[in-house]
């Protein structure tokens, strides 16, 4: 038999589930402190929806930051959300999401929730994925980006120089950068490329040594500069196969990069070889290497050890070398019927 109280606790709950797309209900039960009794729970949290930061909205476990992060886009863009509906609709959140984020809300006492302590051993969620970026207690300077290479998937974020992560889009992080091109649409090919790289092909330190990685998880940081390079010197071999490069957009201009700056940059070992990508890129291309193993050698890392430069530093030009090696291979795989009829000599001495 249901006494008065849960009979009330009943009704308050199912009244509630229907409010979630209407702003007309006045839902107060008394037990919530800090919820004014004349304004429903909806009203108030679309309330604190409106004025609040990405990173106070990313406090509810229902909602990434990346999600906080596009409410208030959408937000300043076609202004406040009147209803949960319009939120819903111009968001893409779905129903069951609200619903979990008003539950939470109602429990905090009609608040946001309070941010959760920092993890003192740099442990953090990533897109509600629980991916360790290996950090080794550096502390890094604000431009540098994390990124942590899964089997499936891919996830930005920018680093502070509090040590804090928040997760980036494509064009969150292209704000960053300084190029002339579209950076979510060469930062998405780039994605795609890293996604397809062979499970266990890339190598990761752990407890001083490395080792193959086998839980399909690679961990590395990176200066937004030599991302930028990367991504230019993809781009260069992009158009030079496709022969656009003076077809471009303003928006989508190549810089140019010599193959010596390329060297500087970004050493990687084919064999026991030490070769600019480029120069890999180029042979690949032109049918004299038919290398598919990329790997670093204790040798090379010994030496990372034993340099006073950033060892996390020249550990990342290493990872993000390979990577973009795998992302050559595949641009060229994808292309080798035109390449086929590539000219041999039309391949100049710098880029």
């Amino acid at each position: 038999m249901l006494n008065k109280s849960d009979i009330t606790a009943q009704m308050i709950s199912k009244c509630r589930k229907l409010c979630i797309g209407s702003s007309s209900l006045n839902i107060s039960d008394g037990n919530h402190i800090g919820i004014q009794s004349k304004e429903t729970d909806t009203q108030i949290l679309l309330q604190h929806l409106n004025t609040a930061s990405p990173e106070e909205i990313a406090r509810f476990h229902a909602i990434s930051l990346q999600r906080a992060m596009d409410i208030v886009a959408y937000r300043e863009e076609i202004g406040k959300f009147q209803t949960i509906s319009q939120l819903t609709d111009v968001t893409n959140i779905g129903s069951k999401t609200v619903a979990r984020v008003l539950d939470e809300y109602i429990k905090n006492g009609g608040h946001l929730p309070e941010p959760e302590n920092e993890v003192p051993d740099m442990k953090y969620k990533l897109s509600r994925k629980t991916l360790y970026p290996a950090f080794f207690g550096v502390e890094l300077p604000e431009s540098a980006v994390a990124f942590c290479v899964q089997i499936d998937a891919i996830y930005w974020a920018r680093m502070t120089r509090d040590l804090c992560l928040m997760d980036l889009s494509y064009t969150e992080l292209g704000k960053y950068m300084h190029r002339k091109y579209d950076h979510a649409i060469h930062l998405i090919n780039f994605w795609k490329a890293l996604q397809k790289i062979p499970h266990g092909s890339l190598y990761l330190m752990e407890e001083g040594f490395f080792v193959p990685s086998t839980r399909g998880l690679t961990s590395a940081t990176l200066n937004l500069a030599r991302l930028e390079s990367m991504l230019m010197l993809g781009l260069n071999f992009r158009n030079l196969e496709s022969g656009t490069v003076s077809e471009n957009p303003p928006e989508q201009k190549v810089h140019r990069i010599k193959t010596s700056e390329i060297a500087r940059h970004f050493g990687l070992l084919v064999g026991n070889e030490k070769v600019s990508s480029q120069g890999v890129a180029v042979d690949i291309i032109k049918g004299r290497r038919n290398e598919r193993e990329v790997f670093v050698s204790h040798q090379q890392y010994s030496e990372f050890m034993e340099s006073k430069r950033n060892v996390k530093e020249q550990l990342s030009n290493c990872l993000l070398q390979v990577t973009m090696f795998y992302e050559l291979l595949l641009e060229q795989e994808r292309n080798a019927s035109d390449l086929a009829d590539y000219p041999s000599d039309s391949t100049p001495e710098t880029y």
